[in-house]
């Protein structure tokens, strides 16, 4: 990961930590949250992470491996998405953090995306996951 720009966003969920767990790890639950996509993990330290689906009309398999996982508080995955046209190299992977807080009222998720190339890049991610957070907000309530 050579390039230093961090998207971050956060959304206070209605649901506990353990609840807005499962929603992250969930296949099921993926799906009906992350644009249809098909999640596929390990869950222990140094396992993998894979997305398959569908992003406007183009398919794609995104993968990680597991950097930390404190379930239901941390999860980090070094990410690689196969829709940024590079190839699959440490360089080109992203760190994706998800932090869970329990807050007055239910869940504190925050998402960061580090790595992204350009801040033009990062702002886009952001709007990604804030979309992302909304719809999963609608899932749990």
């Amino acid at each position: 990961m050579s390039a230093t720009f961090t998207a971050t966003t956060s959304l206070d969920l209605p649901a506990s930590p353990a609840q807005v767990w499962s929603a992250l790890t969930d296949p099921a639950m993926v799906k009906q949250y992350m644009f249809g996509a098909e999640l596929s993990g390990d869950w222990v330290k140094h396992g993998s992470v894979t997305y398959r689906g569908e992003w406007e009309g183009v398919p794609f398999e995104d993968k990680g491996d597991i950097v930390e996982i404190d379930p239901p508080r941390l999860l980090q995955v070094n990410y690689y998405s196969a829709l940024s046209g590079l190839p699959d190299a440490p360089e080109n992977r992203q760190l994706i953090t998800y932090a869970l807080a329990a807050s007055g009222t239910g869940t504190r998720l925050t998402v960061s995306q580090a790595g992204n190339s350009s801040e033009e890049a990062a702002t886009a991610a952001q709007g990604n996951w804030a979309m992302t957070l909304e719809a999963l907000k609608s899932l749990l309530s």
